[in-house]
């Protein structure tokens, strides 16, 4: 059983997961630095498919099957076109697992304040990008989960800014029962 925690950079992913893990008890799992081969990505996505089919509750601060149908957009070039078919049929592939996917929903503004949203392992590159895409970006994931809750997984929208945690909270252990 998984809930995903994903979005944009800046949307507040890490923060709320912390949250929400804490108050059931549980810990975050994050996959770390972005893939740099379709290997790894492979990799990442095998591990979280094994969260997912996993009989206990995990929390996952962003998924490589998700964010990679995002980011892929500006990276296509490192790894080939294969890697989107790939993604597509992972992200297909949700909808036989327990998975509920929070949408940490941003808006540009929030997304790029203050350098806030870049981690240790952020490249410049990425961080260019961030900068320069960002509304490309948000649309992308607006897209990539109105897809998901219409074919595939149960999707819940949080806006950082606006929403209570302890709502989310309740949502989350009311479905999984914990």
């Amino acid at each position: 059983m998984l809930v995903i925690f994903e979005g944009p950079d800046g949307a507040g992913k890490t923060t709320t997961a912390a949250m929400v893990a804490e108050a059931l008890g549980l810990k975050v799992s994050h996959p770390g630095r972005p893939p740099e081969s379709f290997d790894e990505i492979k990799q990442l996505v095998a591990e979280q498919f094994k969260l997912a089919q996993s009989e206990q509750l995990h929390i996952l601060d962003r998924s490589t099957i998700i964010s990679e149908i995002v980011y892929r957009q500006f990276r296509l070039g490192e790894y080939g076109e294969d890697v989107l078919e790939f993604l597509t049929k992972a992200l297909a592939s949700l909808k036989d697992t327990t998975t509920l996917v929070i949408y940490m929903k941003t808006d540009k503004a929030l997304m790029l304040r203050d350098g806030q949203i870049f981690s240790e392992y952020d490249t410049e590159d990425t961080k260019r990008v961030v900068n320069e895409q960002s509304q490309t970006i948000l649309d992308l994931y607006d897209t990539t989960m109105q897809s998901l809750a219409k074919w595939m997984t149960p999707v819940i929208q949080f806006d950082y800014s606006r929403d209570q945690v302890d709502n989310l909270t309740e949502i989350i252990s009311t479905v999984f029962k914990v």
